[in-house]
C-alpha cells in the first residue's frame, strides 16, 4: 500500500514538473555548450530500424563522489534528435551500491528513496527505463522492458555498459553484461537481432555551461554482434568499438 502511493504521488509530480524539465535540458540547455559531433551520417538508419546504441559514461570534474547524474546522455539524445527527428530511450541506474555497514541506510534507500526515483522515472513515459544494481531480484523487467520499447514502440535504446565513468574514456574500467543479457534473450525467443551503435563522449564532465567547454560526441558504424557471440567477446567488441572512435577523434 505504501510503495502503491509513493509510485501515483511520483507519477503525478513527474508528468507536472519531470517531463518539462526534462525537455528544457534536452534542448535550450545543452545549447549552451559547444558541441562538436562526428559520424552523424551513422544515424540515419535508427529511422528505419532501433538500434541499441552504447557508449561511455563520463563521471564529473567537480563534487568528489560522482552522484551518478551526468549530463552526458542529454547531449546524446539532443544529437540524435536533431539529426533524425527520432527519440531515444535511455537506461540508466538509479540505485548504488549497499554500505555493509549502514543497514538503517539501506533500507530507506531500498523502501523510500528507490520507489520513488523509480516512479519519477516511470512517469515520464518511454524516454527513461530504471535500472537496479541487483539483477535477479530487482531487475527482472529490465530485458522486457528494453525489448518493449525495440519491438512494439519502435524506439532506440541508449545504455552506457561503463556503470563506473570517467572525465574521458577508460577502456580498463569494467563493462556490464546488460547488453549480452539483451542480445542471449532475443535470441532464446527468435526475435529479430538488433543493430548496434557505438558513441564516445568527451567533455561531459560538468553541468556548468562555460563558454570554452568543448564537448565531442562521436557516433560509429552501426554492426551486429556474431553469431554465438560470448559474454567476453561482446565486452572485448564494445571496448574496442569505442576505443577506435576516441582514436579517429584525437588524431
Amino acid at each position: 500500500m505504501f510503495s502503491e502511493k509513493i509510485e501515483n504521488v511520483s507519477n503525478f509530480v513527474g508528468k507536472k514538473t519531470l517531463a518539462p524539465i526534462l525537455g528544457y535540458l534536452r534542448t535550450d540547455y545543452v545549447e549552451k555548450f559547444n558541441v562538436k559531433t562526428y559520424g552523424i551520417e551513422n544515424l540515419k538508419e535508427i529511422i528505419d530500424k532501433p538500434h541499441i546504441i552504447f557508449s561511455n559514461h563520463n563521471s564529473l570534474v567537480e563534487g568528489g563522489d560522482d552522484s551518478g547524474t551526468r549530463p552526458d546522455h542529454l547531449f546524446i539524445f539532443n544529437q540524435i534528435y536533431k539529426t533524425t527527428g527520432e527519440k531515444i530511450t535511455i537506461v540508466g541506474q538509479i540505485d548504488y551500491e549497499k554500505n555493509p555497514k549502514n543497514k538503517i541506510l539501506n533500507d530507506v534507500q531500498e523502501k523510500i528513496i528507490l520507489p520513488i526515483k523509480e516512479g519519477f522515472n516511470k512517469s515520464i513515459g518511454d524516454d527513461l527505463i530504471p535500472v537496479r544494481n541487483n539483477p535477479k531480484k530487482l531487475n527482472r523487467n529490465f530485458i522486457s522492458d528494453v525489448n518493449e520499447i525495440l519491438d512494439l514502440n519502435k524506439r532506440s535504446i541508449l545504455i552506457f555498459p561503463q556503470v563506473v565513468g570517467d572525465i574521458d574514456y577508460n577502456p580498463e574500467l569494467p563493462f556490464q553484461s546488460g547488453i549480452f543479457h539483451i542480445y542471449k534473450t532475443r535470441l532464446k525467443q527468435e526475435l529479430s537481432s538488433v543493430p548496434l551503435i557505438p558513441v564516445y563522449v568527451h567533455g561531459c564532465d560538468s553541468w556548468k555551461p562555460y563558454k570554452n567547454q568543448q564537448i565531442e560526441i562521436c557516433f560509429g558504424e552501426s554492426f551486429y554482434f556474431p553469431k554465438n557471440v560470448t559474454k567476453n567477446e561482446v565486452e572485448v567488441i564494445m571496448r574496442d568499438k569505442i576505443l577506435k572512435l576516441k582514436e579517429s577523434t584525437t588524431k
